[in-house]
């Protein structure tokens, strides 16, 4: 695995794996979203966009009929 943290500016792809939870949240009455991000060849890795990110997850739940009114804002995700 790689670390590009030395300050030097590389450009350069890499393939990223998302692994989303939803759990319900009883007290809330919502789901709760936690989500892994991790790559086979780059250490330290998050959502490359994380807009894109958030309405590709919305998008996906509409999709299979959830109600978005039991998904927190995304700002309540938490990332691991």
């Amino acid at each position: 695995m790689e670390n590009f943290n030395s300050g030097e500016e590389k450009n350069f792809e890499y393939e990223v794996n998302v692994t989303i939870e939803f759990l319900w949240d009883m007290d809330k009455n919502m789901y709760k979203v936690d989500y892994y991000v991790s790559s086979p060849t780059v250490t330290d890795v998050d959502v490359p966009d994380n807009d894109e990110f958030v309405k590709d997850v919305y998008k996906d739940l509409e999709g299979k009929g959830i109600n978005l009114d039991y998904i927190p804002n995304h700002f309540e995700w938490n990332m691991y």
